[in-house]
């Protein structure tokens, strides 16, 4: 059996991988070449299904999965120097796990405050700051945020706070990688099912989807050619952005 750590192909770290937008960019990352390192943190079973799905289409050493919950120091350490003992490289970062608690302000409590921002902020810090140690020159980072950063509803002030501390720290990451060609963006991404909002009420889906531009909520395959567009060659030149990907619903 090769060892991966011997392949010069480049590897791509997606966390929340056995969700349905990172298991879609996972999926059109492989697509472009990239391996890929499975990020995931309770989905044993759909993180192994789609590991043998990459690796029934790309090959063996297609894919890993790696175990994490990024919301606990020293987490996203180990799963950085997991996946690059695995693979031997890092070359691209999708950092798209993240939690949610809904409600109104006055019923959130300090627990509630420091589970979304462990999972949303704090890791965001802890994966930028690994990728900025250890991903390979001319690398790729994109996170995954929300157009309630910039179109906040009622009952998602965790969600919405947590998520603009991960636009700021990306921002920040732009900066800093530069100089050694590594790009960093954030999507805000809009209603998209499957995804979060399919647990929203099925009215409003249906009232979101007739009201949206193009008469239909997004896929988690409209967030995934952005990333992979993102993180081609054709990227480089697009660095600490803040991207909306929904359509045109929050235009």
């Amino acid at each position: 059996m090769t060892d991966p750590s011997n392949d010069s192909r480049r590897c791509a770290l997606v966390t929340g991988a056995s969700g349905a937008i990172g298991s879609a960019a996972a999926r059109r990352l492989a697509q472009d070449g990239f391996r890929i390192a499975i990020g995931f943190c309770k989905s044993l079973e759909k993180a192994l299904s789609l590991k043998a799905e990459l690796q029934a289409t790309h090959g063996d050493g297609a894919a890993e999965v790696f175990q994490a919950d990024l919301a606990q120091k020293g987490a996203a350490d180990e799963i950085f120097v997991r996946a690059l003992g695995h693979f031997g490289r890092i070359d691209a970062l999708f950092n798209n796990a993240g939690a949610i608690r809904p409600g109104p302000l006055a019923s959130m409590d300090d627990a509630a405050f420091d589970a979304v921002f462990a999972a949303n902020a704090y890791a965001t810090f802890a994966l930028l700051r690994q990728a900025a140690r250890h991903l390979s020159d001319n690398g790729r980072i994109v996170s995954t945020s929300t157009t309630v950063v910039s179109s906040p509803i009622a009952g998602a002030s965790l969600y919405a706070a947590s998520k603009a501390s991960l636009e700021l720290l990306t921002m920040v990451a732009a900066k800093e990688l530069a100089p050694r060609g590594i790009t960093a963006n954030a999507l805000r991404v809009g209603p998209t099912v499957p995804g979060l909002f399919a647990l929203a009420p099925v009215e409003r889906q249906t009232a979101m989807a007739a009201a949206a531009p193009f008469g239909r909520l997004g896929t988690p395959k409209d967030t995934a050619e952005v990333v992979a567009f993102l993180m081609s060659p054709a990227g480089s030149w697009i660095t600490g952005q803040i991207l909306t990907v929904d359509g045109g619903i929050t235009s």
